[in-house]
């Protein structure tokens, strides 16, 4: 397992054997905390390495099912600009920030990220990726506090 000590929303592992619904006490539950993700957009993270000479074009993403079947190799969706590669130090930080919608949309269900750069390779945690038929989300200040609303035409469908 790698020391992750950077602020992630989405973890990575050096395999998928330290996911947390492969934990002992998870009982391989995959609902027990589900990430949750969009069908367009991953959810951000970062991840460090040994400083090297490797750059974006070495990054290869691959979307795997749950049960470690290969969905497809999302590089090429992932705009280019989103991806970075940032020297501190001795490391080097690959950050994925999900500002841009991905060129295609994900399949619907749980997933893992499986990210190499042609010498390393590190395993996300498991994510469920959800499609929204339609959306809006509007923000509205309310006394001191802020207050987040969620108004669609008439229902939310969220599907597998």
């Amino acid at each position: 397992m790698i020391n992750n000590y950077t602020y992630n929303i989405l973890p990575f592992y050096s395999s998928v054997s330290f996911q947390n619904h492969k934990n002992k006490y998870m009982y391989d539950d995959l609902c027990t905390a589900p990430l949750i993700c969009s069908h367009n957009r991953l959810l951000p993270f970062q991840i460090y390495r040994q400083k090297h000479f490797s750059t974006t074009a070495n990054i290869v993403i691959t979307l795997y099912c749950f049960d470690d079947t290969l969905v497809d190799d999302i590089t090429a969706d992932i705009p280019s600009t989103d991806l970075l590669i940032t020297t501190a130090g001795s490391r080097d930080y690959i950050t994925y920030r999900g500002y841009i919608d991905l060129t295609t949309d994900l399949p619907a269900g749980y997933h893992y990220l499986k990210v190499t750069d042609g010498i390393d390779t590190w395993y996300s945690e498991i994510f469920k990726v959800v499609c929204f038929d339609f959306i809006t989300i509007k923000r509205a200040s309310i006394g001191n506090g802020l207050q987040i609303k969620f108004s669609a035409t008439e229902y939310i469908k969220f599907s597998n």
